[in-house]
Order: C-alpha cells, then sequence, then structure tokens
C-alpha cells in the first residue's frame, strides 16, 4: 500500500488547532458580562474618558482593550437600551441580545446626591483653608504690628542763664580758670586791671594750654563776666548807690566789715526793688491790641527772670567769697594765740 504523504503546504488538524488557541491567549476577547461590567461602571462614573475605562478595564479583567472598542461596546448598550422595552428585567430585544439592566432611578438620585455633597464638601473645604489662610496672616500681623511713624516733638529746652550759655560757648577749662586767679591774686595793684589786661592774660594762658588753634576756644566777654562772678572781682569804678557810699566812709576798724556787708545786702536790696518796679504792669497804650500788649509783657517777664537769675548768682558768688574770708580770719587768730 502507497501511503499518500501529506502536502508541504496543507497542514493538519493538530496544527491549526494550536494555531486557533495561541491566537486566542495573544487576543483575548472580553465577555459580555465584562462588557456590560464596563457599561455599568461608565454609567456611574460618566466623568470619567475612554482612556480611563480602558485602564480600569485592564486592571479588573487582565485583558487588553483600547480605546475604539470602548467608545463601540458603549455605543451599542446604549442602543441595545433604548430597544428595550423593560431595562430593568434582562429580557432579549429584537435583535436577541440581552438587555442590560440600568441603576434605577432611586440609585441615580443617590449618586446625583453623592456628587452634590462632594462637590459641597470641596467648597467647604477649601472656605476652611481660605479661613486658615486668614487668620494665619492676622496672628503674624499681631505678631509683628506695623509700627505707624507718629512725628514727636521734642520738649523744649529747660531756660537756662545767660551766662551759662556763654560759658558753653566759650572755654570753660579748670586749669584755665585756676591759673587766670592766681596770676590775679599775684598783682599787687589791682586798679588798673580792667577787662582788657584779664582778657589778654586769658588768652595768653589759653594758647599755652591749647597750642592747636582748632581745639582751642574763644575768649568772650561773656566768659570774662563769668570768671568775674565767680572769683567775685568787683571792678574798681562799679557805680554804688550813695547810701552805701556815706556808709562807707563813716565806718572804720571791726565795724568797717560788717557796715560794707549792710551795704552789699542795700545794694541787692535797691536792685530787686528797681526789678519789682519794672515787673509791674504798664497801662495799654492807645491803638494796642491785646496780642502784642501780651507779648511785649512775656518779653519784659522774661527778661526780669533773666536779672533775678543773674543776681541770685551774684549773691551766692559773694556769700562763698565771705565764707573764705571768715575762714582766713579764723585761721589768723588762732595763729595768733
Amino acid at each position: 500500500m502507497k501511503v499518500e504523504e501529506p502536502e508541504q503546504g496543507s497542514a493538519s488538524p493538530e496544527n491549526a488547532s494550536s494555531v486557533s488557541s495561541s491566537k486566542k491567549r495573544k487576543h483575548e476577547e472580553a465577555t459580555l458580562e465584562e462588557k456590560h461590567q464596563l457599561f455599568l461602571h461608565s454609567t456611574r462614573n460618566p466623568h470619567l474618558k475612554q482612556r480611563e475605562l480602558a485602564e480600569w478595564f485592564e486592571l479588573t479583567f487582565q485583558k487588553a482593550i483600547n480605546q475604539s472598542t470602548v467608545s463601540r461596546n458603549l455605543k451599542k448598550f446604549k442602543a441595545s437600551l433604548a430597544l428595550t422595552e423593560d431595562p430593568t428585567t434582562g429580557s432579549n430585544n429584537q435583535n436577541g441580545s440581552p438587555a442590560t439592566p440600568t441603576p434605577s432611578k432611586k440609585q441615580q438620585k443617590q449618586q446625583k446626591q453623592e456628587q452634590v455633597k462632594e462637590k459641597e464638601q470641596g467648597k467647604q473645604q477649601q472656605q476652611q483653608k481660605q479661613q486658615q489662610a486668614e487668620e494665619k496672616k492676622v496672628d503674624e500681623a499681631k505678631k509683628s504690628p506695623t509700627q505707624i511713624s507718629v512725628p514727636i516733638r521734642p520738649p523744649p529746652p529747660p531756660p537756662t542763664p545767660p551766662v551759662k550759655r556763654g560759658d558753653e560757648e566759650v572755654a570753660s577749662s579748670v586749669e584755665l580758670d585756676k591759673a587766670l586767679h592766681e596770676w590775679y591774686s599775684g598783682q599787687s595793684d589791682k586798679s588798673n586791671l580792667n577787662d582788657g589786661p584779664i582778657r589778654a592774660k586769658a588768652e595768653e594762658i589759653n594758647s599755652q594750654l591749647y597750642p592747636d588753634e582748632k581745639t582751642r576756644k574763644q575768649i568772650t566777654n561773656a566768659w570774662i563776666c563769668s570768671w568775674k562772678l565767680k572769683y567775685a572781682i568787683i571792678q574798681p569804678g562799679t557805680p554804688v548807690s550813695p547810701k552805701i557810699e556815706s556808709r562807707r566812709g563813716a565806718g572804720a576798724g571791726a565795724g568797717a566789715e560788717g557796715d560794707k556787708d549792710r551795704d552789699e545786702d542795700e545794694e541787692m536790696k535797691s536792685e530787686g526793688d528797681s526789678v519789682s518796679s519794672t515787673a509791674s504792669t504798664p497801662p495799654p497804650r492807645a491803638g494796642e491790641s491785646e496780642e502784642k500788649r501780651r507779648r511785649k509783657e512775656i518779653k519784659r517777664l522774661r527778661k526780669d527772670i533773666e536779672k533775678r537769675d543773674i543776681q541770685m548768682a551774684k549773691a551766692k558768688i559773694r556769700k562763698e567769697a565771705s565764707l573764705r574770708r571768715i575762714e582766713e580770719l579764723e585761721r589768723e587768730n588762732a595763729a595768733a594765740r
């Protein structure tokens, strides 16, 4: 018997079945139930796109599916749902395909309510975040408040005597004061020592103490006057009241010192009387406004205050000179014993 060998181009039934089975394994099609689940998932989540539905299908059923297949299957189920008399029973339509059950109205209503709740929750979360951010800003502002710059006027300087203001502008060295006083005390004839020689000597001592002209301060008449008041130096030829002159001429010996003190007291009293007489308010002139009169009175009172300050400074200097003289006399008496 001659056995016919199979032709090379022909394929056996076993080979054909193996090839078909391998193709099915490579391209395994989705079942109707899986397609139905895909349709239900799309109806429950209408906001999902076809790409997202394909990804969900691959993760759920471990089968590859493209976007065109997803679109085609969804269209088929929607068309079959429109031809079905009762979508919830699952009976066959005219084409013989099973009807796809759709969610009931109650379920759809619940889905809508859930979506509305999700939106409201999202809005509430955004509002809470905004409120927290505003509260944080307020807290930071409280911790470091912005400073409002308010112009603060400096307090007015206290009134000072004119002698002190002169001392600040000129030399005020203790060494200069002492050196000038030693020179003045060493002079035998003080009758001719007026302000001119005293100032010339002060400038000479000042140039010796301060050779640099930049650091050297100027010797002014105000400084000379202050220096003389400090050491109770009375310039010859100073006008004195007639009462003081008569008492000076009548006094002699031990009574002369007491008369001198009384004369100085009466001189201060006379100066005080002159100041008090000027302190009286003058009558207003004709046609002069009240504001102008008040300004004049304020200016006059300030001058009176300055005069009184000078008088008090002179009295203090004379008192210190008297105390020094008393100490000298007491030391002389003790040495004579």
